[in-house]
């Protein structure tokens, strides 16, 4: 091949490849606004509109949040996920059963528990909190702390609360050094609202006990039963809207 050929070829090779990494960028529709990076993405509302939201780089998230969030503002537009925190178990289990704690209560010197989760409800919606509006143009920040939390809650007389494997307290603060800032000059948007909505778990748990004498007899056996609700996880999001 002549060295003619060869250059050609090279330089095809490098236009190809080029053109490939630039699809590629193309594809992903990444933004920075706020030194962060952002994907886009599109989902459908229950109008059958399109709505665009942006989510920040790293935050795991599922389509129905983004169409929960969708459908709960209907007049909003141009949505961005800032933060979406899962709710973790207290105590890790396997497969939700939870076993070998130890009491002593006279001739009674170990309790096994083995605790069972049946879920009524998953993913939920909590709450839905309103944290500031901003106006268009304009950049702000909160006067006090705003804060909200979710824990888990019971009913009915547990043997040992560790072991029924509930997910453990999600919160979100944002400080009045935390910065807010409204739809961009120009555009057709006057305000922008920020929120965090909360989501839950809920169903019953059953917490069967087996206790032993100090020579691993059998002494009594039995269960306690009752409901739960635990957090599940909240996302942190905006939207802007037109008076």
């Amino acid at each position: 091949m002549s060295n003619f050929f060869k250059k050609v070829s090279a330089l095809s090779i490098i236009t190809i490849m080029a053109v490939a990494s630039l699809a590629m960028t193309a594809s992903a529709e990444n933004i920075n606004a706020n030194s962060r990076t952002f994907n886009s993405i599109r989902v459908i509302n229950k109008n059958n509109k399109e709505v665009k939201f942006n989510v920040a780089a790293g935050v795991s998230y599922t389509e129905d949040q983004l169409i929960d969030i969708a459908d709960s503002n209907l007049n909003g537009d141009n949505f961005e996920i800032y933060e979406i925190v899962y709710a973790q178990e207290e105590t890790p289990n396997n497969d939700d059963v939870s076993q070998g704690n130890e009491t002593r209560l006279g001739p009674i010197v170990k309790t096994v528990y083995t605790t069972t989760k049946t879920p009524t409800v998953t993913k939920a919606l909590y709450g839905d909190y309103f944290v500031i509006s901003v106006a268009r143009g304009q950049e702000t920040q909160l006067t006090t702390t705003w804060y909200q939390s979710l824990s888990a809650s019971v009913s009915g007389s547990y043997k040992d609360y560790g072991n029924l494997g509930l997910n453990g307290t999600i919160s979100k603060t944002y400080t009045k050094n935390d910065k807010f800032t409204g739809p961009p000059e120009g555009g057709n948007a006057n305000s922008r609202m920020y929120y965090v909505k909360f989501y839950y778990n809920a169903g019953n748990w059953t917490q069967y006990y087996d206790e032993y004498d100090a020579f691993g007899n059998l002494m009594t056996a039995g269960f306690v039963k009752g409901t739960y609700t635990e957090p599940n996880c909240f996302v942190a999001y905006s939207f802007d809207v037109v008076a």
